[in-house]
């Protein structure tokens, strides 16, 4: 399949692929899916492998609970998790998980996190804040408020219309109003 965006009905994130069972769909099928209430999966295809493997930078999976993006390094390793909440026909900007690891340098899976830090934030610009330092087992977590900011809300995007989904947008610290996830 070529091109830079590629859809399934399910993505396997390991191996690069369409889960067993499912395959790429052309974007006239994703398009009837969508408009029909299905979900699917929408992958950066700007970079592939040699052998036609995408090597995406992000991956939207489209649900009528809203869209989930999840964001990549160039190994491969998931570093955010952006989910959107449709509300009065928009996508509000929910919950954005930020996923580090001890190194860069090659692949890591989630098991490998050194810290995770969340932050949820409600249109009235209250939410929360946590961080989970794996390695030295110290969890945190805050409440805040007068966070809501018009650049959360984004509009539901036309089919094929993905860059205003396939920005990571602000850290989960910095929709928190902190520095970084280290000085909650």
């Amino acid at each position: 399949m070529s091109g830079t965006v590629l859809y399934t009905t399910r993505w396997n994130e390991k191996n690069r692929r369409p889960i067993a069972g499912h395959a790429w769909i052309d974007p006239e099928t994703a398009r009837q899916r969508v408009d029909a209430g299905d979900n699917i999966e929408i992958v950066d295809g700007a970079s592939m492998d040699p052998d036609g493997v995408p090597r995406p930078r992000w991956v939207i999976g489209w649900s009528s609970a809203g869209p989930r993006v999840q964001f990549y390094d160039e190994h491969g390793t998931k570093t955010r998790v952006v989910d959107y909440e449709p509300l009065d026909g928009r996508l509000w900007r929910l919950t954005t998980v930020d996923y580090a690891y001890a190194d860069a340098d090659e692949r890591h899976g989630l098991s490998d996190v050194v810290v995770e830090s969340e932050a949820e934030v409600l249109p009235d610009g209250t939410g929360h804040f946590s961080i989970e330092n794996v390695v030295q087992r110290q969890e945190s977590f805050s409440e805040f408020s007068g966070r809501a900011n018009d650049a959360y809300w984004v509009e539901v995007p036309r089919f094929g219309e993905w860059d205003v989904l396939s920005d990571p947008g602000p850290s989960a610290a910095e929709v928190a109003g902190r520095e970084s996830a280290l000085s909650a």
